[in-house]
């Protein structure tokens, strides 16, 4: 299962000029996030240093064919000039420079990756796979190194109160039919009037028109588009990241054949050194305007 495609991602992307607040570990539940003035990214820390992984011994693995998909900005994607980019292609092309070894890097459809690994086309998969149980049934993953978590979002009004179920009681809150969003609404927000739409751009037309108050959805997808030329600066994040496992997913890393126990100690190494180097927050910052966090 991958993530969900984003609308409205905009051509050039913008660094913003930010205060940083590095968030070590992601937990379950409602992030609780300080009010700080001006811009901020707020970035997740996946390399807490009592995780640390082993050093895999030297020369265990000597190139890594990462196989990806052209079709999934601004994860991997193909530029104006024909080249493969994108956030993967970044943390695999970093991983292999810090671990010093040989990498290639491959698109294939996006249906063709699992029998394409399966048939020892590619050693690793880096195309934002989420670590579901069916996939980790098929599959090894390496340690995770991006998640997704779900936000609330407004048409703009002063302040970023706190979302709770008491504040939510009563007030009209939007969110596609059928997905881990409406789920996690019936089940924690049940006292909200709850608008089920068909899909993402029928909820943000209702959002913007005022026909509801919130909507709940995937951060990146929010993040894009309220960054994006359709939100039309309508609309905001407010509260903070929900994050539980259970209906958001464990996250993403990079898929790998059963029981290739060198590959995924090269891989949870090389992520570890670009946690800990701060070279993940430099490709993070590069593909991410705002904060979905």
């Amino acid at each position: 299962m991958r993530l969900s495609k984003n609308t409205g991602f905009p051509r050039s992307i913008r660094l913003i000029s930010v205060f940083l607040l590095v968030l070590f570990g992601i937990s379950s539940g409602a992030a609780q996030e300080p009010v700080i003035p001006g811009d901020l990214v707020r970035v997740p820390g996946f390399g807490a240093p009592d995780l640390r992984p082993p050093k895999p011994a030297i020369g265990a693995v000597t190139r890594i064919r990462f196989l990806t998909t052209t079709d999934f900005p601004p994860f991997n994607f193909v530029d104006a000039s024909g080249g493969l980019v994108g956030f993967n292609i970044d943390i695999a092309r970093e991983i292999c420079i810090v671990m010093e070894i040989e990498c290639t890097i491959t698109a294939e459809e996006w249906a063709a990756l699992p029998e394409r690994l399966d048939s020892g086309n590619g050693d690793a998969v880096i195309a934002s796979i989420a670590m579901t149980p069916n996939n980790r049934a098929r599959f090894d993953f390496s340690a995770r190194y991006h998640f997704s978590p779900a936000r609330f979002v407004s048409a703009n009004q002063p302040g970023n109160p706190q979302i709770t179920p008491e504040l939510l009681s009563g007030h009209k809150v939007g969110v596609v039919r059928g997905t881990a969003h409406a789920a996690y609404l019936a089940a924690f927000f049940s006292e909200a009037n709850v608008t089920g739409f068909d899909d993402r751009d029928s909820a943000r037309t209702a959002l913007m028109s005022g026909d509801i108050e919130y909507l709940f959805d995937d951060g990146v997808s929010l993040m894009f588009w309220l960054n994006g030329t359709g939100s039309e600066d309508c609309c905001k994040f407010v509260g903070g990241a929900f994050q539980e496992s259970h209906y958001f997913g464990e996250g993403i890393g990079i898929m790998i054949p059963k029981g290739n126990d060198e590959i995924r100690e090269v891989l949870d190494y090389g992520l570890f050194q670009l946690f800990e180097s701060g070279k993940y927050l430099e490709v993070y910052l590069r593909y991410f305007p705002m904060s979905f966090y």
